[in-house]
């Protein structure tokens, strides 16, 4: 897959007022009221279509992951199937596979430690549909847990971004670190969502 031209990250810790408004239907009943979001940058301008840095993305994924805590990943793909891996590396390595025209990453993605779902991300795919800032025309990725420590998360990513020479764009605090919404508020939520960038795919595909 093409690298973007800049990779760069951004971090936004909790909530967004006004635009993070949604937990997910399985976040809520996984009981995962807290969010932090990692921005990618995208890019509109190479023929093959916008992309996403793979090995950013997977490199953050087994670094945060891991300290999340799992020992199966399930993936939902753009084609709505389902796919089950035991590590972040074969996770990647089938989407080193993946033909530039269907390289998105993927729509879900679910962290299990015996039994238990430690983790839920969901890729918001702003880059389709503009949005506001700071995940204006970005892949945004939302890690719905349990709990985490903000200032111990804020010094794990600039540690890590450190290291690997990437610039951090921002780093934001939300207004919320947690969410709590009933089943069916995060439900209507979650699929308002979800339509709004099916909607966008399907006008892009000529559906």
């Amino acid at each position: 897959m093409t690298p973007v031209l800049k990779p760069s990250l951004g971090l936004v810790v909790g909530y967004l007022y006004d635009i993070d408004g949604i937990s997910p239907q399985e976040a809520v009943h996984a009981q995962l009221p807290r969010r932090f979001s990692l921005i990618l940058n995208a890019y509109a301008w190479d023929e093959d279509g916008k992309n996403f840095d793979l090995d950013l993305l997977f490199d953050l994924l087994s670094y945060l992951l891991d300290w999340i805590g799992y020992d199966t990943l399930t993936v939902m793909t753009e084609e709505s199937q389902t796919r089950t891996y035991p590590t972040v590396d074969e996770l990647k390595t089938y989407y080193q596979q993946v033909p530039i025209e269907k390289g998105d990453p993927f729509t879900s993605l679910r962290a299990v430690r015996r039994g238990r779902v430690t983790c839920l991300i969901e890729t918001e795919f702003y880059n389709r549909v503009g949005g506001p800032m700071p995940y204006h025309d970005q892949y945004v990725f939302a890690f719905y847990v349990s709990d985490y420590r903000p200032d111990e998360l804020q010094m794990l990513i600039v540690r890590r971004c450190a290291e690997l020479e990437i610039p951090i764009s921002e780093i934001r605090q939300g207004g919320r670190v947690s969410a709590v919404l009933s089943g069916n508020s995060a439900s209507a939520a979650a699929s308002m969502a979800m339509n709004l960038f099916r909607s966008v795919s399907d006008v892009e595909s000529g559906v």
